[in-house]
């Protein structure tokens, strides 16, 4: 299969999903991602925001700020850009690019050495490769900033996960794939 083929199906299935089937599966990720060493040890987190059917993430940005971690979230621009910005609150997010919510405001971008970055992805495999949504954001941004560390951690469904998916070069891996 390719990549668009891998898309659409992950898409179906995701769109079949109700929102307590997604909140009790996301507490059940959630819970593994918190118990984590990389977890406890990290210092930053750069965190998506949920879209659609995503795994929530916000339990584990609320539990990241109550441990006194630095938490930023992504921000895309016109010219097909993303940085990350630091929040304190979930209230300081608004709906953005894609009806994604995105921080308010326009501060300097975060800029850290050492990151736990949560990515998201329709499809994963057992190499750790990774299919986006198809934009490359987040392939950019880490081709930008490979003068930095980052741990890179998915959380998934298991039905987002395959043997192997097609990946090229450019195509971000991660370090790990969480499921519940």
């Amino acid at each position: 299969m390719n990549k668009k083929e891998i898309r659409a199906i992950v898409k179906e299935k995701k769109s079949l999903m109700n929102e307590d089937a997604i909140r009790s599966y996301s507490a059940d990720v959630t819970d593994l991602f918190l118990s984590k060493d990389f977890y406890k040890d990290a210092e930053v987190l750069y965190a998506y925001l949920p879209y659609n059917q995503e795994i929530r993430t916000e339990q584990i940005i609320e539990q990241a700020l109550k441990d006194g971690k630095k938490v930023a979230v992504p921000k895309v621009f016109d010219d097909g850009l993303m940085e990350f910005y630091e929040i304190t609150s979930l209230r300081d997010v608004k709906p953005g690019a894609f009806g994604i919510p995105e921080p308010e405001g326009d501060g300097p971008p975060a800029v850290y050495e050492k990151v736990l970055m949560l990515m998201p992805g329709l499809a994963f495999d057992e190499q750790r490769s990774r299919i986006g949504y198809g934009g490359g954001y987040y392939d950019r941004y880490l081709e930008r900033n490979r003068d930095r560390e980052y741990t890179k951690v998915a959380l998934a469904y298991p039905f987002q996960v395959f043997d192997e998916i097609p990946a090229d070069p450019h195509d971000e891996k991660v370090d790990e794939v969480i499921t519940a």
